[in-house]
């Protein structure tokens, strides 16, 4: 489990565990910007500095909500958070079982967001395509809980965690929204050659040209999803 914090300058952060100093075995907290930062994207506070309250009585870091994987016992829970979107006349366990076989599912991490209060209100799959390049998938808030923005926010705290254990990695998706929303999130639009997937938005992370690979990439992750009946797995809604 890691909780996202928010500065009191208004940045957003994602805590990922304590650590011992060697030498005074004073505790730290480790943490992770969710916002492009030259200087670093891995910081350390003094664990006491961390959760202390500033001079004005406001809190230097207040927790906003926590990213878990999701385990066995809430996998449907979080499937059928999806349902209302991808359901296509579907009965409910006809959606949900519909996964049993499907291999990115089968191979994928599935992430949720939760609240302070323990209410799930996001979600979403990773699959890892090659090295260096993972597909996200699945992406669903809570119908009630929609233009919150915990979409955002659990898209970036996942790919902040998996780019501090994988240097250099990428992100690809499917969007069925336009681009502009993934834009804002560091995404670009695949070259026309990795366009024939339309009405679905082929994107890559990233500033840097997309490489040769992302378009078969996507074309394997396509044509996978297409043979379970729901088209291009990586959506949000």
């Amino acid at each position: 489990m890691w909780t996202i914090y928010r500065h009191s300058r208004g940045m957003l952060y994602v805590a990922g565990g304590t650590a011992l100093h060697s030498e005074d075995l004073k505790p730290y907290q480790l943490y992770r910007c969710l916002y492009d930062n030259e200087l670093s994207r891995s910081w350390i506070r003094p664990l006491e500095m961390f959760h202390e309250n500033l001079s004005s009585g406001e809190p230097r870091f207040t927790p906003l909500a926590r990213v878990r994987v999701v385990a066995p016992e809430d996998e449907r829970e979080v499937l059928a958070m999806g349902f209302a979107a991808w359901g296509a006349g579907r009965t409910l366990e006809e959606f949900i079982s519909s996964y049993q076989d499907d291999a990115h599912h089968l191979r994928g991490t599935a992430y949720s967001l939760e609240l302070l209060d323990g209410s799930r209100v996001s979600a979403l799959n990773t699959v890892r395509l090659s090295r260096h390049r993972y597909g996200l998938s699945r992406v669903v808030t809570e119908p009630q809980r929609r233009g919150q923005g915990y979409a955002t926010m659990l898209l970036q705290a996942v790919m902040e965690l998996l780019r501090a254990d994988e240097k250099d990695i990428r992100f690809l998706l499917f969007s069925e929204i336009g681009s502009s929303f993934y834009e804002r999130l560091g995404f670009q639009r695949l070259p026309d050659e990795g366009r024939a997937f339309l009405p679905f938005e082929p994107m890559v992370s990233g500033d840097a040209p997309a490489s040769r690979l992302d378009p078969e990439l996507l074309q394997r992750f396509f044509q996978d999803a297409g043979k379970n009946g729901r088209g291009a797995l990586p959506r949000r809604r």
